[in-house]
């Protein structure tokens, strides 16, 4: 309610200045503002043609300074004589406005003295009234109070409390041991999860051990097939004919041939020639520093072995990580199975525990049943009571109440003729002074007619008189006109200056900001809906929590004292309840 209020307040303020802008903006167009201005700009250049037709005016009259100055001196008499009427006729409005505020003020002592009696004649009857009604609403409040004591009426509560104390362990027990029973569930099924986890990674971690040695198991079976191959191609190849034919031959044409494409290669015919050993295909080459490539079959063979020791190596290798996976898988086996067999036992107790609980609680709910009972008929005959005793407090606080309220209309009516008395009377000294005021405001305007008149006769003589002299009064005239149009004009600028700088203040301040005037009340109409919005769902969340509450008084009818109940304007119930206890109270909860 505080932060409606507050944008209510700014979202008011917002049409009012929306308002304002409106309405000034209507008046200014009524007024023809533009027009006003547009004349009002007009100032310099009047300022200039009058002093232009002065001089003008003064070159026309300068031989005839006698007669305009006699006539000047008439005129400015008739002038200040009407100024010093003016005067005095604005004294007697002082003089009049003063008067009718002093009448006012006695007419406002003479109105509280009237209110101050009718005050002190009511104040007795009103006390004597609201002391009585009073008096009987309390009777009521105590009654109703009784009434609502009587609701939760409950002689047996000690004995249902302690029932329902009992019920409720029964309840936390069952709860407590179903919880047990669920993290015991839990904790099997993690155990279970980490068993399995490193059940994988042992046999992960080998099976990648015994992928990496298989590898190479077939690399080594590869080699060695490659060099079984090599063996039996000895027989008839190049090599056996350069061993048995050509001596020496590793230290020259052995360090240059290929041995898989050549050496041990057949059908290749090899025959001596008279260059054998000095040259190669008619090349002589000094083959002292070339490292020989070639190996001799006992090499091979040699190679052979080394090669079938390292697969026996890496056969054995598998065999003992075989054996040691199966020695950890032992060993998880082994830690697991107690761990699982104590948690089921633990788990089969608490169920067996958790399932005799509801037949415990229903016979306790039989004996809160029977107690309740009891305490409902008792609590009946009593009230039967207490509404004979609330239908005559009813009638007499009725009674009293009409009394109050006629005593009350008494003195408002009478307060309402002394003010109606009082306004009566301030119009007609308001009605006195506009009536006196507007009789002033008429002699002026008449002698300022006849001070206008007078003026015209003068300067129609003066005219006379300078034409009489050879003057040209046609263009003195004329001059005279324009000088008088001039100044019509730039006493018209100067009537309306205020208003020109009223309205450019009024732009400024108001009529060029209309457009973030109404987009400021858009915003504060959005924030208002929204908190109208976020209020009802914070009022239905709370009736929510009332309704729960009551349904849990309800169903504890007998444990809570109501002392209050009622309702606000928000739409949202009210009530505060107090704990009953054995002891002294507790807590009281809202």
């Amino acid at each position: 309610e505080s932060e409606k209020s507050g944008l209510n307040k700014q979202l008011g303020v917002a049409d009012d200045r929306i308002k304002t802008c409106k309405e000034k903006k209507e008046n200014y167009t009524r007024i023809g503002i533009d027009a006003i201005i547009c004349r009002c700009n007009e100032e310099p250049l009047l300022k200039e043609e009058l002093t232009a037709q002065k001089e003008r005016l003064k070159d026309l009259t300068c031989q005839y300074n006698d007669i305009a100055s006699k006539y000047k001196k008439l005129v400015d008499g008739v002038k200040s004589e009407f100024d010093g009427f003016k005067q005095l006729q604005e004294n007697r409005k002082n003089d009049i406005r003063t008067e009718s505020l002093s009448k006012k003020d006695e007419l406002i002592n003479e109105r509280e003295k009237q209110k101050g009696e009718i005050e002190a004649s009511f104040e007795e009857k009103l006390k004597l009234a609201n002391g009585r009604f009073d008096s009987i609403k309390l009777e009521k409040q105590e009654c109703e109070k009784s009434l609502h004591a009587l609701q939760y009426y409950a002689p047996y509560m000690d004995n249902i409390d302690h029932l329902k104390e009992e019920k409720v362990v029964l309840q936390k027990d069952e709860v407590k041991l179903d919880g047990k029973i669920k993290t015991l569930d839990a904790n099997l099924k993690q155990l279970q999860t980490e068993y399995e986890a490193k059940i994988k990674d042992i046999e992960a971690k080998a099976k990648m051990i015994l992928d990496r040695k298989s590898q190479e198991m077939a690399d080594t079976q590869a080699k060695i097939a490659e060099v079984d191959k090599l063996l039996e191609s000895t027989k008839g190849s190049l090599y056996e004919w350069l061993d048995s034919n050509v001596a020496g031959w590793e230290k020259n044409i052995g360090k240059i041939i290929d041995e898989k494409q050549v050496l041990y290669r057949t059908g290749l015919h090899p025959a001596k020639v008279d260059t054998a050993g000095k040259t190669l295909y008619g090349v002589e080459l000094d083959l002292t520093e070339l490292p020989m490539s070639v190996r001799k079959p006992d090499e091979i063979k040699a190679e052979k072995h080394r090669l079938e020791e390292q697969l026996k190596a890496l056969r054995n290798a598998c065999e003992e990580i075989e054996a040691k996976k199966e020695l950890e898988l032992e060993s998880q086996r082994k830690t697991f199975t107690p761990r699982v067999k104590e948690m089921r036992e633990q788990r089969s107790l608490f169920e067996a525990q958790r399932n005799s609980v509801p037949g415990k609680v229903k016979d306790l709910d039989v004996k809160i049943q029977d107690l309740l009972k009891k305490t409902e008929e008792e609590k009946e005959q009593k009230k039967t009571a207490l509404d004979n005793q609330m239908n005559d407090v009813s009638h007499r606080l009725i009674d009293a109440g009409i009394v109050l309220e006629k005593a009350k209309e008494d003195k408002e009516k009478q307060l309402k003729a002394v003010m109606k008395s009082f306004e009566q009377s301030v119009a007609k000294v308001e009605s006195e002074q506009n009536a006196a005021l507007d009789e002033i405001e008429t002699a002026v305007k008449a002698k300022q007619n006849l001070c206008k008149t007078e003026i015209l006769h003068l300067q129609q003589q003066e005219l006379d008189e300078m034409k009489g002299k050879g003057a040209d009064t046609g263009a003195v005239e004329k001059c005279k006109e324009i000088i008088s149009g001039i100044d019509k004009k730039l006493a018209y600028i100067e009537d309306n200056r205020k208003l020109v700088y009223k309205y450019q203040s009024d732009k400024e301040e108001l009529l060029d900001k209309e457009e973030e005037f109404k987009a400021s009340k858009k915003n504060l109409q959005e924030k208002l809906n929204q908190l109208e919005d976020k209020y009802n769902l914070k009022r239905l969340d709370y009736n929510r929590k009332i309704d729960s509450l009551s349904k849990d008084i309800d169903e504890n009818n007998n444990k809570y004292l109501v002392i209050h109940t009622g309702s606000r304007n928000l739409g949202v119930q009210v009530c505060i309840f107090v704990r009953r206890c054995s002891g002294r109270c507790q807590s009281v909860r809202h």
